[in-house]
Formats: structure tokens, C-alpha cells, sequence
């Protein structure tokens, strides 16, 4: 048994509370203020949209600990359960984003993990997805004694620092492999040798494609070409004859319009 089950036995033995939401936080969505483009100054506080940092302004109209929901826009994730940030310190939240403040007798870090299970799919609405105040207000959290609260808020808290941990030491570790491939690439490519044109060394066709033989089975844009696009395959789109000779059973597509730095794609 975990801590947190024992907690729950000892504490709350016939169950755990549930609350609606504004019985659980203070919504200060009536303090928001949105700021056109146009019209921000830059500065160092963060400017808060629905779904996180939009901008860095000059001003700040909260100041303190939040929970920020998505309210239009970005409200929804994959999993059905509503886009939430963390927030702290002086900010500015436009009017995309739902502001939660902490009440007597609920952790807003609990809220803020709560918050992150709840299905709201049913709750948004229209063609611009939209969880209006009325609905988040009727949320059910369940609701432990502080003490559970706090046991699971350290759990999570931990599992949190390790991932944001694990993250960046990845993040970084990437940057430094694709410095490490330019410097062998550069090296090996550029160590000398003699020059030839490229069309002593590779069959390039010269045939202009006329749309009419052009469908989404085989046309591969510039855009299709990014070295860095995550998740991208071999394509399965290069003929085998015609515009590329019978013989030649793998290419590589170089963009040649704007913009095409970096488009280069071995197929």
C-alpha cells in the first residue's frame, strides 16, 4: 500500500469529497484584459493565451500563483482533458485563458494535476472550441484532506522536476549530435579531391511536370523535404520511370523555390 492509500484509509475512510470547481478555487477571469498585437509594449512579463506564453509585455495585472485554463482557442488536448498551464510571479492573461487563484482547503498544485484528468470532449463547443465559464465553474474534483493533497502534489512535483530534467538533457543532446554531424559532414565531404559538375556524377531530368500529372499519390512538395520534419518516411511517391530513369531505385530531391535551404531529401 502506498503512502497515499494509507493517507486515504486512515483519513477519509468512506471516500473522498467532490466539489464543483468554483467551490474549490477563487476565478479571476473578470481581472483578464486582452492586448491587440499592435499595441503591446515589450517587456519582461509573460503575456498568457489559452494554451500558454503568447508574447512578453511591459505590464503585468496578476501577481501570485495560477492555474490557467484554455477558454477558446486551444482548449482541448488529445486525450480530451483541458489545455492547463502553471503560472507565477507578475503576468498578464488575455481573455483566451481562464485564471484560477487558490482557495482555503484545496492545493492549487493539486487543482493543477486534477485538472489534467478531467474529460471535459463533451463540454466544448463550436466552431472555434470553446469551454465557457459556466461549464468549467461545474466541474466535479475530488476533493482528499490536505494532507493527501499534499503527499500527491510531492509525488508528482518530483516525477515533474525529473522529466523537465531528462528533457532538456536531451534537447541538448541533440543540439550537440547535429553539431557533431556538420563538423564530420564538413570534414569528410570537404577534404579534398577533384571538382566535378554535378551532372558528371548524377542523372538529373530536365523535363517540366505539367499539373495534369500531378495527383496526391505523387507529387512531393518543398515542404515534404525539411531534413528536421519529425516523423518523416522514405516517400513512397518516386516513380521508378519516366521523369526518373528505370534503373534508378533511389534519388535525392532537392527544393528549387523559395524557400529552399535545407530541402534536401534522400528517397
Amino acid at each position: 500500500m502506498s503512502r497515499v492509500d494509507e493517507l486515504i484509509a486512515e483519513l477519509c475512510p468512506d471516500g473522498v469529497e467532490s466539489r464543483a470547481l468554483e467551490d474549490c478555487c477563487v476565478i479571476l477571469d473578470s481581472k483578464r484584459k486582452p492586448i491587440a498585437k499592435s499595441d503591446r509594449i515589450t517587456g519582461n512579463y509573460p503575456y498568457y493565451g489559452a494554451n500558454g506564453i503568447q508574447d512578453y509585455v511591459n505590464d503585468y495585472i496578476f501577481d501570485g500563483h495560477f492555474v490557467l485554463v484554455g477558454e477558446d482557442g486551444s482548449v482541448i488536448t488529445d486525450r480530451g482533458t483541458p489545455v492547463v498551464n502553471w503560472a507565477e510571479g507578475k503576468i498578464w492573461v488575455n481573455n483566451h485563458a481562464h485564471v484560477l487563484a487558490e482557495a482555503e482547503g484545496v492545493m492549487l498544485r493539486y487543482l493543477f494535476y486534477y485538472l489534467q484528468t478531467v474529460d471535459i470532449y463533451v463540454l466544448v463547443h463550436g466552431a472555434i472550441p470553446k469551454l465557457n465559464q459556466g461549464d468549467l465553474r461545474q466541474l466535479q474534483i475530488s476533493v482528499p484532506p490536505l494532507e493527501v493533497q499534499q503527499e500527491i502534489v510531492k509525488i508528482l512535483d518530483k516525477f515533474s522536476s525529473t522529466t523537465n530534467e531528462l528533457t532538456a538533457l536531451l534537447t541538448r543532446e541533440g543540439e550537440l549530435r547535429k553539431q557533431q554531424y556538420q563538423y564530420y559532414l564538413d570534414k569528410l565531404i570537404n577534404s579534398g579531391g577533384e571538382l566535378v559538375t554535378l551532372e558528371e556524377v548524377a542523372h538529373y531530368s530536365k523535363k517540366r511536370i505539367d499539373a495534369s500529372e500531378v495527383n496526391e499519390d505523387n507529387y512531393i512538395g518543398v515542404d515534404n523535404l525539411l531534413q528536421d520534419r519529425a516523423g518523416k518516411t522514405q516517400s513512397l511517391h518516386v516513380p521508378e520511370t519516366g521523369i526518373i530513369p528505370a534503373y534508378s531505385k533511389k534519388d535525392i530531391l532537392i527544393g528549387n523555390i523559395r524557400p529552399y535551404l535545407k530541402k534536401i531529401y534522400f528517397a
